[in-house]
């Protein structure tokens, strides 16, 4: 036998054909069996396929989402004429005839794949781990942040993609730090200043970065406190100025609803202005620096202008009259009123009137008061309570004789203070403050004369008839002694008289005219004897008759 395969081999005494081939192909052969006679030949053609492919290409292969895959190619003994796998990532493909595995991944993990590399004899089998790492980290999170000094830091988080396994940071700020774990920078920074840092996000792929600035102010001042007024006052239409104080350097001031006419300067925190409205006002202040805002109620009260008292300062009473109302009249709408001072007893102020019935008389200095919440307003009342009327009997006499001392005294109660008369005979006078009526009448007669009484509290007025009867003459020497004598006529002074002398049986002696000089004229009657006379006075409506003797 000719051309068997390597690895085989012929028994010549059996013809067995037997081995174990070592090489692969169509082999033609030929056959001989051989006896004494002679050899049968024939062609025996022997297929030796090749073994099962075993494959040897690598267990492990990795690559990176979004990134082409770096080609890998199934190797495998005794020409594999298929390949397959199982398993594979999204995004990778194989192809069958070439057994390579590429394209570009597009999840990321760990995949237990099959590879099988087949030829004729039969597959061959092999477990490939393909990783699928992520892609590199890719941080959005903010391009700047900021702190102060001795503030705790705002927390700023290292925000990436694709799943980071650390985190760092470079250039932080004194203070400052980062959880490599989290990607959490923290901590209370203790400079100022700005700071260029950049960010670091690390998965098994690779590092992402970013720059961060982080901007570190200077400490900031304390919240201001305000520490003026909780309230303020003021009058209506009247000029206000209230300013805010506190602590810690406010840079600016506010203020909430304030009432009309006032404005907020809010640089320097002063309230000011002309309120126009009356009321109450609760207002909310603001202090703020760059540390916060301080806040604080304040309470504004308006109050209406102060009263304006414009009633009388003089009012008048009696005692025992019920009181004429006195009204205290003030503007700006009083909410209280007073009287202080020595009130008359039987006075009383109720709201805004005295009244009542006064017991005493006199003239009483008070104060009256009216109040509202813009003040007050005083002003001196005089209150003058008059005693009652003098009262006195409606008519009266009184008499009186010429040349004799007259007194006669008005008798009238509640003490007057003045008396008047209308008539008095000549010769009379009344006291004003006594009311007496005295001197001594000059001419007779009856005269009727109107007496008034009169005190603060009124008048009172009397008729007083007197009568004034004439007096007896007088004659100088008594009795006569010659031919010349004085009469005396009191009360006749300036007079003109007619005098008449008749003697004891009616004749005419004598009859001549005179005038009274101081009261007296002088009678001269010659020749007249010894005995009884008669002597008659007239003038006009009077005439007196006075007997007397000549010695």
């Amino acid at each position: 036998m000719t051309g068997l395969p390597a690895g085989l081999s012929i028994n010549t005494s059996t013809g067995i054909i037997s081995g174990t081939p070592t090489i692969a192909g169509t082999f033609i052969d030929t056959i001989k069996a051989t006896n004494i006679t002679g050899t049968g030949i024939k062609v025996l053609t022997i297929t030796i396929n090749p073994a099962a492919p075993v494959i040897s290409s690598g267990a492990t292969a990795s690559g990176t989402v979004g990134i082409v895959f770096a080609s890998y190619t199934i190797v495998a003994s005794n020409t594999p004429t298929n390949y397959a796998v199982t398993g594979l990532p999204a995004g990778l493909s194989i192809n069958t005839s070439t057994g390579i595995i590429s394209g570009t991944p597009t999840v990321s993990g760990t995949f237990i794949d099959t590879l099988k590399a087949t030829n004729i004899t039969g597959t061959g089998t092999k477990i490939l781990t393909i990783t699928i790492n992520p892609a590199v980290p890719v941080i959005s999170s903010g391009a700047t942040a900021s702190g102060t000094v001795g503030t705790v830091f705002a927390s700023y988080t290292i925000i990436a993609s694709n799943t980071p396994t650390s985190y760092a940071v470079t250039g932080l700020p004194v203070g400052l730090s980062i959880n490599t774990s989290t990607g959490i920078i923290s901590g209370t920074p203790t400079i100022s200043g700005t700071f260029i840092d950049t960010l670091k996000a690390t998965n098994i792929t690779g590092t992402g970065t970013k720059v961060l600035t982080i901007t570190i102010s200077a400490a900031l001042p304390g919240i201001p406190v305000i520490s003026s007024g909780a309230t303020a006052t003021v009058i209506v239409s009247t000029s206000f100025t209230y300013t805010i104080t506190a602590t810690n350097t406010p840079t600016s001031y506010a203020v909430s609803s304030l009432p009309a006419g006032l404005t907020l300067n809010t640089v320097t925190g002063v309230i000011s202005g002309t309120p126009t409205t009356q009321g109450t006002f609760v207002d909310t202040i603001k202090a703020t620096n760059a540390g916060g805002t301080g806040i604080k109620l304040l309470t504004i009260m308006i109050d209406p202008s102060s009263p304006v008292i414009s009633s009388s300062s003089s009012i008048y009473g009696t005692v025992g009259t019920v009181f004429a109302d006195y009204s205290i009249i003030a503007s700006n709408d009083p909410t209280s009123y007073s009287l202080t001072g020595i009130v008359p007893p039987g006075l009383y102020l109720s709201g805004s009137t005295i009244s009542g019935e006064p017991t005493m008389q006199g003239v009483f200095v008070d104060t009256i008061r009216a109040t509202n919440a813009g003040g007050s307003d005083t002003k001196i009342l005089k209150i003058t309570i008059y005693p009652p009327a003098p009262q006195m009997p409606a008519s009266s006499t009184a008499n009186g004789t010429i040349g004799v001392i007259f007194n006669y005294p008005v008798i009238a109660s509640n003490s007057p203070t003045t008396y008047q008369s209308t008539a008095l005979p000549a010769g009379l006078i009344m006291d004003p403050a006594t009311g007496i009526i005295s001197g001594t009448p000059t001419r007779p007669g009856n005269f009727t004369d109107t007496i008034t009484a009169t005190n603060a509290g009124g008048s009172a007025t009397m008729i007083l008839s007197i009568s004034i009867e004439p007096s007896g003459i007088v004659l100088m020497p008594d009795p006569v002694t010659e031919g010349q004598f004085m009469i005396v006529l009191p009360g006749w002074d300036g007079q003109s008289v007619n005098i008449e002398v008749v003697n004891f049986i009616g004749a005419l002696m004598q009859t001549t005219t005179a005038t009274v000089i101081n009261d007296m004229i002088i009678v001269n009657i010659p020749n007249l004897i010894a005995g009884n006379y008669v002597v008659i006075i007239r003038s006009h409506d009077k005439k007196i008759v006075e007997k007397f003797i000549v010695k």
